[in-house]
Parts: structure tokens; sequence; C-alpha cells
């Protein structure tokens, strides 16, 4: 994340965490980060509303959703950004594919022996995510939500581009 041109957006869906948070950014000095909160008390919910706060805020052109409980196992960020520079002509989003584990050991070498789908992170440009208004507030249940914001990028012409290089690790 310590590369120029890259903010990092965490959104904070409540302030529980919040002092836990400033103080691991405060090892980070040289990660342009961004931290919102939301001090206003809620049921659970999805986290489309906590999204789509992060993509208001962001100033950058492209956009990467990403869960806090993903980790990346290869450059994930610089894999897919790329893929607007390779494929210019081509209105898309780009996404990788993932992994769901526990605590096993994933590596580069065993991660096609463990299950892995494509999916993951997206990263789309930011016009074409307040084109169709973000993700979408109404789903309230667990799920579906990263499904949903691909159907409506795909309406209006914005196609998947998988990047199978791009592997992320999701950890329950």
């Amino acid at each position: 994340f310590q590369r120029n041109g890259i903010e990092l957006i965490v959104v904070m869906d409540s302030s529980d965490e919040k002092n836990a948070i400033l103080d691991f950014i405060k090892e980070y000095p040289f990660v342009n980060w961004r931290i919102i909160v939301n001090y206003n008390s809620h049921p659970w919910r999805n986290p489309a509303r906590a999204i789509n706060v992060g993509i208001r805020h962001s100033s950058n052109k492209y956009i990467m959703v990403c869960s806090p409980e993903s980790e990346m196992l290869t450059d994930v960020i610089y894999l897919l950004r790329k893929s607007f520079e390779d494929y210019v002509d081509y209105h898309h989003y780009a996404y990788g594919r993932v992994c769901y584990v526990d605590q096993e050991d994933v590596t580069y070498e065993n991660y096609d022996v463990i299950r892995n789908i494509p999916f993951g992170s997206v990263m789309v440009e930011k016009s074409d995510l307040e084109f169709i208004g973000g993700y979408d507030e109404s789903l309230t249940e667990w799920g579906g939500d990263d499904n949903n914001l691909r159907a409506r990028l795909n309406l209006i012409g914005c196609k998947g581009l998988h990047v199978e290089k791009a592997m992320m690790v999701h950890r329950d």
C-alpha cells in the first residue's frame, strides 16, 4: 500500500475498534491512510453502506474494493490496475480469484490445490461506480452484494475481466 498514487480508505461501520486501527496505522506512516468511522449505532448489516462511503470519499480514478478479512497473495493491486493499461479500449472491471480458508498456510505453490473461485476483490473506474449508484444498499442480508454490483456494471456495458494471477486469501 505504500506506493505513490494509492490511498487506503478504511471505513469502520462502528467505532468499537477505532483506537486499535489508529494505533495500527501509526506503524505505517508512509501509507496514504483515510479512516472514516461511523459513530451511529445500528443493527448488523451487510457492508454495502460502508463500501459506498469509501467510494464517495475516494479521490482516485480507480477503486479496488477489498474485504478486511482478505490477504493479497500476489500483487493484486498492481495486476488489476495494469489491466486498465493493457486493455485500454475494453470497458471493464477487473477481478482476480479468492480461496476461503481458516488458518491454513496458503502459498503461491499450493494455491491451485486449495479450492478457489474467480471472485474476490474488484477494481473499477470510480465513474462507473458512481453511474450505477455504487453498491445496492437495499440488500440487507449477507452475500449477493458483489454479484449484484457486477451484474449492474455489465448492464452498462462494463464487462468483467478475470485476472488469473490476482490471488486473494480470505480468512474466516
